[in-house]
């Protein structure tokens, strides 16, 4: 449990110092901290598990998915606001659906 508690963390401090130093960064380097964010979160056991998968299909998926949802939102972050609303809508969205299936 205490893997689990130290990666999101962890990977807190790592996207918040990438993002204070997204400016300017070669291509190739944001790419180098994401993959090393990547790390952190596979190395602590979260990866999308879908049964008809093997563990290595999996973990090229959750590498494929957080790095195509961290450029996404890069992307978006151009306009003032737009990431900051879009994140709370989609946690909104998935506080409704957490609830409905009672996962919460």
């Amino acid at each position: 449990m205490a893997d689990l508690l130290v990666a999101p963390e962890s990977l807190e401090y790592l996207c918040c110092f990438a993002a204070r130093r997204d400016d300017g960064v070669p291509p190739r380097l944001k790419l180098l901290g994401q993959l090393v964010a990547v790390f952190v979160v596979i190395r602590s056991g979260i990866s999308i598990d879908l049964a008809f998968l093997p563990p290595w299909a999996a973990i090229l998926l959750s590498v494929a998915w957080v790095i195509t949802v961290t450029n996404a939102v890069n992307i978006i972050d151009v306009s003032d606001g737009l990431a900051a609303g879009v994140g709370a809508i989609s946690c909104i969205a998935l506080f409704a659906l957490f609830v409905a299936n009672g996962d919460l």
